[in-house]
């Protein structure tokens, strides 16, 4: 290889450096600003991301009762069904149902054994459903905290704030973006 090629090479190297540095330069402060997703921009180090709340998580959602039966009824020309027959791991020979109710670009998954239903999970992305206390996406952080007297005093919040119950009772989390609630998931506990 001449003095030319050496040259070309060397150039080259030089300018595949500086641009790996600018991408990592890019992702590092693209991290920064999804971490930093808060009402305040004081530190929120020491807030809490996660509270115990037993009563919202035994009724996270607005409605007395929450049955595939129930959101038919509410939302009538906005949903669709799924359904999946499941083996039953209790039960020898019991085929169960998962089903999956789909309003809008939120959903609910629901087993279904002969004699029960009951939710597993959900994922609420609009704000035509409503959790309890009248929360629900689009609202505010500084709305969401007024909902939870742990959360009241704060001044900001991560940017995903987790309500546990007991384990039994499963959790919700809730997503903020830009100050906003985007998302709440219900995980529900299955055995």
């Amino acid at each position: 290889m001449g003095t030319k090629g050496i040259l070309i090479l060397l150039i080259f190297s030089m300018l595949l450096v500086s641009y790996s540095c600018d991408k990592t330069k890019e992702k590092q402060k693209s991290t920064e600003n999804q971490n930093v997703d808060t009402l305040e921009t004081e530190d929120t180090t020491a807030v809490p991301s996660s509270i115990l709340d037993e009563d919202f998580v035994n009724k996270p959602f607005e409605m007395d009762t929450l049955t595939v039966a129930s959101l038919e009824e509410a939302f009538p020309r906005l949903y669709k069904i799924k359904k999946e027959p499941i083996k039953n791991v209790h039960v020898k020979n019991q085929i169960d149902t998962l089903v999956t109710v789909i309003i809008k670009n939120s959903q609910f998954i629901f087993y279904k054994t002969p004699e029960h239903e009951f939710i597993t999970s959900a994922i609420v992305t609009n704000s035509i459903i409503k959790f309890s206390r009248d929360i629900r996406v689009g609202m505010t952080q500084k709305e969401f905290k007024s909902k939870f007297e742990k959360l009241k005093n704060l001044n900001a919040l991560p940017v995903e704030v987790t309500i546990s119950g007991n384990e039994a009772s499963g959790n919700i989390v809730f997503t903020f973006k830009q100050g906003k609630l985007v998302k709440g998931e219900f995980i529900g506990y299955v055995d």
